[in-house]
């Protein structure tokens, strides 16, 4: 069950990458959620959310707010904030609203949650673990804080927990946490208890922490909490009393001395008026989209130290982040470079103006394409008399718009799934990239998914491995996938369990905050975990990786709870899995779905009607098996009206996308129902590329298919196939002459692991092998 597993179950047993000694960024995560829908709504978390945002921006924090979150508004909030977290960095956490405990795992409650039936759990709420989790793995410093725990109508729910469909009961208050190393963790009450929300704007909690902290801005932060708990349990007579637990390494400050130094002081006028200053209307700056972009060196050549002391900000960016890199002088952070975020009326050091530095907004990039590579931005600043425009010019990378790895966390906010990359477009724009900035780790990482998508695996080994070395934590989850997927080299690919290297590699990518390492390495504990806290702990990761976006994880719960070997067999259970899988637009999910529909499983009924939606909606995202499933419906195999025409033209897109049974399928249909407009030589043609495939069941029946045809038939097979790759041009008469001969050794040419054959039927699945090395197929999208 979860409650077995503590928030830092992914950071075992892996290296987790080195971080500065000190932080470059204080980022601080506020959410405050208040208008629940299904519950009563809270009075104070808006406001407390509203006061803590200002004054974590007055101690020089780079604030990231967001009020009312949903469940799937909490997904996206977590993909665009950890995304964009540098990896250098201080993160403070800060939530208030409902919350509550299951076991030894704590959940914040999103505003629209219901919890219902006793599989809700993981749909209505987010799990705190997965939040401390993700930060652990980005921040040098750790800040919680949680004024949660108000008593809401959940308590005493019974809900199912785990892969094994523990029961557990819904309890008041939050369970204590282990905290990360060099972190704090301070709840607004103590374990199991309720916090009040109080009769002012703000709860007890939360007015007492900023008062203590804006009162005592040179006072330790462990010290300050002491005084928060003392002063709330005063407040409270005595029935809410704060508690934190702490890892940090030494004493740990809000305000950084002199953060924002004189010359960010927004009273400081600029010493002159400028006059003399030759400055252009618009200032433009034209860079490389990336996290962080230094633009002051194109300002710094505009010499305005000569005539001022100081520059003002008087606009900031609209889609992004202009910061200030600062030497401080402060307590936790002596002689540390540190990016403080500018604000509208901040004063910049006019010889210092090559310290500026831009952070796009990586979750802007919408509609981006090799056409519209650009994004603008704009900002002004007031140089004496003078107004200076500062427009910000930035080009995505092809190489990213074409093959940006979805979740990355090192990537730069563009997504592109293995179904809709454009895998030649892909393969040279990554191959330039590299070639033009060969210390790039995610052009590397990028390449090798071209690389792999084009079946050259030495290659994407090769660029993973660069990758990797050049500190790229996806590339270890490329490495470990790359072991197992050349066993689809020839399709049919399944997932087997991987060696203990790929599960090394599993570990770091997980333990260094990439969701699909997790992904990766919960699914091979699950399915072949040899004790129950293996399969617990894959569970428990296969959820972390739902909870930081990547909904291929909820097809994998749900496929667990439908098998009846695997110790977890819960068909409903399984069902709301792909529900919600489908729910967020998974193809996987429609078409598990739709199997399941088609099938009835379990207390599940059967329902075709249903099926074919599904797997109707899962064809057209590009699912490989999906068109395969609907010809077995359209062909009556499933109790269907037949319809041969239909049946048809499904599975040859099944085909089409690699999945042999579309082939031997189709065949059949052809041999023994005499669809209009087919032959015997279309059969065999479909069959050999079935037999070409790996399926051992489905390449059996496509070579018993071809076992009775004439050799004649199987020639002009052949030669069809030799056509259709573009090496005969000669007509097709089931003879297979010279110039047939010539174009088969012409196939064959270069594929040393294919031998020549002069058996009419081994020759022909030979060219359909050597079909499925010369086509784009797929086997990244299996």
């Amino acid at each position: 069950m979860r409650a077995a597993l503590c928030s830092f179950a992914i950071l075992a047993a892996a290296p987790v990458f080195a971080q500065p000694e000190t932080p470059n960024y204080r980022y601080a995560i506020v959410v405050g959620n208040a208008e629940y829908e299904h519950m009563p709504a809270l009075p104070n978390p808006d406001a407390d959310a509203d006061l803590v945002a200002s004054f974590l921006e007055d101690a020089g924090y780079i604030v990231i707010q967001q009020n009312n979150l949903t469940r799937q508004g909490f997904e996206q909030f977590f993909r665009n904030v950890i995304h964009g977290l540098p990896d250098d960095s201080e993160v403070l956490f800060y939530y208030s609203g409902h919350g509550f405990q299951i076991g030894a795992s704590n959940y914040l409650i999103p505003v629209d949650a219901q919890i219902s039936t006793q599989y809700d759990v993981p749909f209505q709420t987010m799990s705190l673990d997965t939040w401390i989790a993700a930060i652990a793995a980005k921040a040098d410093l750790k800040l919680f804080i949680l004024d949660s725990c108000r008593d809401n109508p959940f308590i005493g729910t019974s809900v199912v927990d785990g892969p094994f469909s523990t029961q557990e009961v819904v309890e008041t208050g939050f369970s204590s946490q282990v905290a990360p190393t060099n972190s704090i963790i301070s709840f607004s009450t103590s374990p199991g208890a309720v916090a009040y929300d109080g009769i002012g704007d703000n709860s007890p909690y939360t007015g007492a922490f900023i008062t203590e902290a804006r009162s005592n801005p040179t006072t330790a932060i462990e010290a300050i909490f002491t005084s928060v708990r003392e002063e709330v349990s005063f407040r409270t007579d005595g029935r809410q009393i704060p508690w934190s637990n702490s890892t940090l390494d030494g004493d740990i400050y809000f305000f950084v001395e002199d953060v924002r130094p004189p010359t960010l002081d927004a009273d400081r006028p600029a010493i002159g008026t400028g006059a003399g200053l030759d400055l252009p209307e618009t200032v433009n700056i034209s860079e490389a989209w990336d996290r962080n972009v230094r633009i002051g060196t194109r300002l710094a050549d505009l010499e305005i130290d000569a005539a001022l002391d100081t520059v003002t900000l008087l606009k900031t960016p609209e889609h992004g982040l202009l910061t200030y890199t600062d030497v401080t002088r402060g307590l936790q952070l002596i002689g540390a470079e540190i990016e403080v975020a500018l604000r509208e009326g901040d004063t910049v050091p006019a010889s210092a103006l090559d310290r500026l530095s831009y952070s796009p907004r990586l979750s802007d990039l919408t509609d981006i394409s090799q056409e519209n590579p650009g994004r603008t931005d704009n900002l002004v600043f007031a140089a004496g008399d003078n107004e200076m425009n500062v427009q910000v010019n930035l080009t995505v990378n092809a190489c990213d718009i074409e093959a940006g790895a979805q979740l990355d966390p090192q990537g730069v906010g563009i997504e592109v799934t293995a179904e809709d990359m454009r895998i030649d477009l892909a393969l040279e724009a990554c191959r330039q990239a590299v070639e033009d900035f060969p210390e790039t780790e995610r052009f590397h990482y990028q390449f090798a998914r071209a690389l792999l998508a084009h079946k050259r695996y030495d290659d994407a080994k090769e660029h993973l491995e660069r990758a990797r070395d050049l500190g790229h934590i996806r590339a270890y989850t490329g490495l470990a996938g790359l072991e197992t997927i050349q066993s689809a080299v020839a399709g049919g690919f399944q997932v087997g369990e991987a060696p203990a290297s790929a599960l090394a590699n599993y570990e770091t990518a997980a333990a260094n905050g990439d969701a699909l390492g997790a992904y990766g390495l919960g699914r091979q504990l699950l399915r072949f975990g040899e004790s129950d806290a293996a399969k617990d702990r894959g569970y428990e990761l296969l959820l972390r990786a739902f909870d930081a976006g990547y909904v291929q994880a909820l097809n994998e719960l749900g496929a667990y709870h439908f098998n009846e070997n695997g110790g977890g067999y819960e068909p409903e259970r399984g069902l709301r899995y792909f529900q919600e899988a489908a729910g967020r637009g998974s193809a996987f999910g429609f078409n598990n779905l739709g199997l399941i529909y088609t099938n009835g499983l379990g207390t599940i009924p059967r329902d075709l009607p249903l099926a074919i939606e599904n797997l109707k909606a899962a064809s057209d995202k590009s699912h490989p098996t999906a068109p395969t499933s609907l010809g077995r419906i359209y062909d009556g195999a499933e109790g269907f009206s037949a319809d041969y025409q239909v049946a048809m033209e499904w599975y040859d897109l099944g085909l089409a996308r690699g999945d042999p049974w579309g082939g031997a399928n189709g065949a059949w249909i052809i041999l023994n129902q005499a669809p209009a407009g087919y032959t015997e030589v279309d059969a065999a043609v479909r069959a050999a590329k079935a037999a070409a495939l790996q399926n051992r069941d489905a390449a059996e029946q496509a070579r018993n298919l071809l076992q009775p045809l004439s050799n004649r038939v199987l020639n002009a097979a052949a030669q069809t196939l030799l056509a259709e790759m573009g090496y005969l041009q000669s007509a097709i008469d089931g003879q297979f002459g010279t110039l047939s001969l010539s174009a088969y050794r012409q196939a064959l040419d270069g594929y040393a692991d294919i031998e020549a054959e002069n058996e009419p039927q081994a020759r022909l699945v030979s060219i359909a092998r050597a079909y499925y090395k010369d086509s784009k197929f797929r086997v990244d999208t299996f």
